[in-house]
């Protein structure tokens, strides 16, 4: 899936001017529903007759083809003897696919290699993807990776002192590519001892006829059999991918075919089906971990979550208390209205792989001292988050680990002195009452006099932030509450106490069963990824907003306001640095020539770029309202048209000044990604020369260029962006060199070897030149070499301060060579990884606007702008298009039209009442053919990755972003309509 940057489309009646990414993904002829599946394998694309002629050959000579694989996580029995797991996921694809009985059977390893080689076993998915090379196998490329782990005998000797006497032995099973995976990273001399077996390999142990025993993970449940025995990651991680394979040259066609699906779209498939798989064994692995009594409770809680019974309040359910603001434990978001945090993630893992259906049994208004009486009273059987102690111990359970370790500290602003403890009795600490905190707080502190209490954790924050109290007595998350989910800067854990703070679910005194149920199942889920994921996690609620659509119409008023918010942070942030610097006068009258000059720079800074930026933004704004008010007095169609082309070429310009402003942003927010896919290199540099090849032309400057001995390199790397640079460069080349002057764009390969080259870019030129004074803030953001610069040629500044913190993304930093009056130069170098040429594809010709008679879509869109936008570009393709308010109407009226009445359904993104995330997903569980078959396409100005994903997640077949671009509607008209 790759992103690219949409040009800004003005369209007539209103366009919305904003910058968004587009979606271009694999498509198929057949449009599949969902992504990576087919009807048949003769759908997937490449297969060719040959192939479909051997396969049907052996459906119609062979009723099953075994699968054959080891005892392991991805193959294994349940309890009722039923093989279970990912490769009989994988079995029953295979059979769906190709309509011949695939059946999964569990072998020994050395059983599994002679079965292949006398071809009573057809497929396995146990042979490593490295082995493809030998000519032995006929394979696919990877469907899973495995992580490689270190089994050695507890309490044996430390292998680094047998070492010293011997080489280790380390045992690798026959017929995998372990040995090869590992010897580079080990650092003892060994000896490989091939086994024929687990059972072998544990003998070995035993004897110590081996030290040490390399395995894939998926063994790992069983040898965790074995008390005696350590089992660990070796490190650094390494991974054995594994492949469909077979001996059999009769079955090369199924392999071929498997492979061409993966480089379809079927990777994603094969992932699915290792999830599933994986909860599967999951599921298996707490069950046989559960007493009889246990089994009994979990199997009549599971019957709650039985769709056939009715939903009522008998139905046996748990009661959980939960805390509202208890980020990021637990806290209810009214922004999204529900509840969210590291236990409510955790515990709907627990759900799934339990069957248990939870409740939660307070409001969000409920307090602390109400929460815990919940589990006195028996109105919750468990609540979130309970610390261990003495009291809590005698009255609660808890279960068998933490799921958070954290430490208590106390949080102040940035601005405030560091403390130790000796300072604490002397400054005015809070704290929540009722709280661990509190009380520890009261224990290491009992005769401190300027302590207050608040109700809550909010009143406390609120707090410090007004200087009620300059300390608050509280755990590091309450820190990532404050920065990362309340979105508030300048605070920090000013002293950390070595006292951690173990956060547990607890339970009531009667509920043992259910604490050791859940207990067992947490010890099976990847806690710390989930708590990771919250203490990493920024919300961005503000950003959001501001990246909503707004109307053409409206576009020039809504374009200001943006202005206006942009001058007032920066105006609040100026506030908020004199309010710092009168703070640091108090405190450290050392330090304040030093940082009132540092402010002033800034301000100054600031100023100048405010000052350049409402320049740049008038002037191109300026030329909006203008011609549109001369387009709309115009009675001549050639001045309306001429006026409609100064109106879109300001507003290029002006995407150009944003563009510059978020890139910048973006970068020092350390969210800027770039992405590796291959592209001709002379191709892309070409693309650059003709660009300013033009711009020289007008302002009749000399322009050479020299790409010798790049004609023929395919490189991995970002296209867009090393375009991006070379053009601001070469463009600042072009700004600042005067008429008749001369520009010299060079790129040449410096050193090459088979997987990588070495490649020299070089812009120079003959204009003004720069003074070493003028090039020490040339690569700073906002900043320009002279003041009077931005006057002359205008800017705003950020151009090379983006051009070098991309090429340093790169791997790569801009030098500068100027000197006044003569010109300047710039170059960088980079390494990039060669990718092979791609062929040649036959230029398409253009047909001119397409028709789609008697086809008709549904379009779903809350603004009625947008709406009639799409109604009038499509207008001439005969298309009949209906329309939805929002994601319910769409929903009914998709449900109350026959079937394949609609033949494509546009839906947007954020509507009301209903959003197109749920309608697309209501429309795909309706009871009728043509639900799960019928195009849903996203169109929305929601287009970074993660929202393509969503997209794609519920059910969505493709995603346009907003503006409009009409020539991605077509292409999206024309590949599934026909």
């Amino acid at each position: 899936m790759g992103l690219k940057r949409q040009k800004v489309f003005a369209g007539i009646a209103g366009a919305v001017l904003l910058i968004v990414f587009a979606s271009c993904g694999n498509r198929v002829k057949s449009g599949p529903s969902v992504l990576g599946e087919y009807d048949s394998y003769k759908d997937i694309p490449g297969v060719t007759r040959e192939e479909i002629s051997a396969i049907e050959s052996v459906r119609r000579s062979t009723a099953i083809l075994v699968y054959g694989m080891t005892l392991s996580t991805e193959c294994f029995r349940d309890e009722d003897g039923n093989t279970q797991g990912f490769s009989v996921l994988v079995c029953n694809w295979l059979t769906e696919l190709f309509g011949t009985k695939f059946r999964p059977v569990i072998y020994g390893w050395d059983a599994l290699l002679r079965g292949l080689e006398n071809n009573s076993i057809a497929f396995t998915g146990e042979i490593s993807y490295s082995l493809g090379n030998t000519g032995e196998y006929f394979m696919t490329d990877s469907i899973a990776e495995r992580r490689i782990k270190f089994v050695s005998m507890e309490g044996s000797d430390r292998l680094a002192f047998l070492a010293r006497s011997r080489p280790l032995k380390y045992g690798f099973l026959k017929g995998t590519t372990t040995e090869a995976l590992v010897s580079p990273y080990v650092k003892l001399p060994f000896e490989p001892v091939p086994v024929a077996n687990y059972n072998e390999a544990y003998q070995k142990l035993i004897l110590k006829e081996i030290d040490a025993l390399f395995m894939d993970e998926t063994v790992e449940g069983i040898f965790a059999l074995y008390d005696n025995l350590i089992i660990e990651d070796f490190l650094p991680l390494s991974y054995n991918q594994v492949a469909l394979a077979t001996r059999d040259p009769r079955l090369q066609a199924f392999i071929s075919v498997v492979q061409k699906y993966l480089q379809s779209t079927g990777s994603y498939r094969f992932a699915q089906m290792y999830d599933e798989g994986a909860q599967e064994y999951l599921r298996y692995n707490l069950l046989s971990r559960l007493t009889h009594d246990e089994r009994t409770l979990l199997d009549r809680l599971q019957e709650a979550t039985d769709a056939s019974r009715p939903t009522d309040a008998s139905r046996p359910t748990v009661a959980v208390s939960i805390e509202a603001d208890n980020y990021p434990v637990s806290f209810y978001n009214p922004k999204e209205n529900e509840w969210q945090g590291i236990t409510v993630d955790l515990l709907r893992e627990i759900s799934a792989l339990t069957g248990i259906q939870f409740n939660y049994a307070n409001s969000p208004d409920s307090k602390l001292a109400d929460i815990i009486a919940m589990l006195h009273q028996g109105q919750a059987s468990m609540t979130m988050e309970l610390v261990r102690s003495p009291s809590n111990d005698q009255e609660f359970l808890f279960a068998d680990t933490p799921y958070q370790i954290d430490y208590y500290a106390l949080i102040s602003k940035n601005t405030y002195q560091d403390v130790t403890l000796s300072d604490i009795p002397y400054k005015r600490v809070g704290m929540v009452a009722g709280t661990t905190s509190a009380g520890i707080f009261h224990e290491l502190f009992p005769r401190h006099t300027h302590m207050i209490d608040y109700a809550d954790r909010e009143t406390a924050i609120n707090a410090l932030a007004r200087g009620d109290i300059e300390l608050l007595m509280a755990t590091r998350n309450l820190l990532l509450n404050i920065t990362n989910y309340l979105e508030r800067t300048g605070y920090k854990a000013n002293l950390v106490l070595r006292r951690p703070y173990e956060a547990y679910f607890g339970f009531g005194p009667e509920e043992k069963l259910l604490c050791s149920i859940i207990s067992k199942a947490q010890s099976l889920i990847d806690t710390e990824r989930v708590v990771d994921d919250w203490t990493r996690r920024v919300f961005d609620y503000s950003g959001a907003m501001a990246r909503s659509q707004k109307p053409y119409l409206i576009g020039a008023s809504a374009l200001l306001a943006i202005i206006l918010v942009l001058l007032t942070i920066m105006l609040l942030r100026k506030r908020q640095m004199a309010a710092n610097l009168e703070r640091t006068v108090e405190q450290r009258t050392h330090e304040l020539e030093v940082q009132t000059q540092a402010a002033q720079v800034a301000s100054r800074a600031k100023g100048e770029f405010l000052s350049r930026m409402s320049h740049e933004i008038r002037t191109p704004l300026n030329a909006i309202i203008g011609m549109t008010e001369i387009a709309r007095r115009a009675q001549d169609i050639g001045k309306k048209d001429r006026s409609l082309g100064e109106i879109a070429s300001a507003s290029d310009h002006l995407l150009g000044i944003l563009n510059d402003v978020l890139d910048m942003s973006k970068i020092e927010s350390g969210k800027f990604e770039i992405v590796h896919n291959p592209f001709v290199l002379a191709e892309a540099m070409k693309e650059v020369s003709k660009i300013i090849v033009l711009r020289c032309q007008e302002k009749g400057i000399n322009f050479g260029n020299d790409f010798a001995g790049i004609t023929d390199i395919c490189v991995m790397g970002d296209k867009l962006r090393l375009k991006q640079i070379l053009i601001n460069l070469l463009g600042n080349a072009v700004k600042f060199t005067p008429n008749l002057g001369t520009i010299i764009f060079k790129v040449q390969g410096l050193d090459r070897d088979e997987k990588r080259i070495k490649l020299y870019f070089h812009v120079s030129d003959s204009g003004i030149g720069m003074s070493p004074e003028q090039m020490k803030n040339l690569f700073t953001a906002f900043e320009q070499a002279d003041s009077s610069i931005s006057v002359r040629f205008g800017g705003t500044g950020l151009g090379l301060a983006i051009s070098q913190n991309l090429v340093k993304q790169m791997g790569g930093l801009i030098t500068v060579k100027s000197v006044p009056g003569e010109g300047s130069a710039f170059s960088f170098t980079l390494d990039m990884d060669i990718a092979e040429m791609p062929q040649e594809e036959a230029p398409q010709k253009d047909t001119g606007v397409r028709v789609f008679p008697g086809k008709r879509i549904l379009l779903a869109e809350d603004i009625e702008i947008n709406r009639m936008i799409l109604q009038e570009l499509l207008a001439d393709t005969r298309i009949k298009i209906d329309e939805a308010v929002d994601g319910a109407e769409a929903v009914r009226i998709f449900a109350a039209s026959p079937v394949n009445y609609y033949d494509l359904i546009f839906m947007d993104i954020q509507m009301p009442n209903l959003n197109g995330h749920d309608a697309s997903r209501q429309i795909r569980a309706l009871d009728r053919g043509d639900a799960k078959t019928v195009p849903i396409i996203a169109m929305t100005a929601n287009a970074y990755r993660e929202d393509i994903d969503r997209a794609l997640a519920a059910g969505m077949s493709g995603h346009l972003a907003k503006p409009i671009d009409i020539d991605e509607v077509m292409k999206v008209l024309s590949q599934r309509l026909g």
